[in-house]
């Protein structure tokens, strides 16, 4: 009868590396490992097809603004009214102390509740203008960023579209221009 016997080989304890997480480097997977970041980068636009689908959406995003203004902005603001029972309209809101420093604010335009309105009602009234500059104006910018920054978007384009998106947004959304509001 042959007998084997079976000894342990000592082996050193390795050294704690910070960049190593069950002995695999931070950034690293298993083989077959799933990581979401995989799903979100399946398809990077090329120069030129970032450029077409960037200019298709600043001009969405523009025709947007301008529908907004023009169509949906005085009956979204009178449904509003009607339910609080206030008129709701545009007006210029004016500078105020800045209470911090010897700077004044600029004044904007936004909608503002009828002058008999209660205290609750323009809160009322600036939080739903709140609500839709947020859906509305920067919503858009938003999704764009998202799926920009999963990389889809080629980075040159990107950074060109930040700066286009910003002149859009301050004609319609920051409360600078003034369109032919009541």
């Amino acid at each position: 009868m042959v007998t084997t016997t079976i000894t342990r080989a000592r082996t050193k304890r390795p050294h704690y590396d910070p960049n190593l997480q069950d002995g695999i480097a931070i950034g690293e997977r298993r083989p077959g490992e799933f990581s979401p970041v995989d799903t979100l980068s399946i398809v990077r636009l090329p120069l030129v097809a970032s450029a077409v689908v960037t200019v298709a959406y600043l001009a969405v995003y523009l025709i947007l603004s301008i529908v907004y203004h023009r169509r949906w902005d005085s009956p979204i603001r009178a449904a509003l009214g009607r339910r609080l029972g206030t008129r709701v309209g545009w007006r210029h809101h004016a500078q105020w102390a800045d209470p911090f420093s010897n700077e004044v604010s600029g004044g904007y335009h936004g909608w503002g509740a009828g002058p008999d309105a209660s205290l609750w009602r323009q809160l009322a009234v600036n939080l739903a203008h709140l609500a839709v500059l947020v859906v509305i104006g920067v919503g858009p910018i938003a999704l764009y960023l998202l799926v920009a920054f999963a990389g889809v978007i080629h980075p040159v384009v990107l950074w060109l579209a930040v700066f286009a998106f910003l002149p859009i947004f301050a004609l319609f959304w920051a409360g600078r221009y003034r369109w032919d509001r009541d």
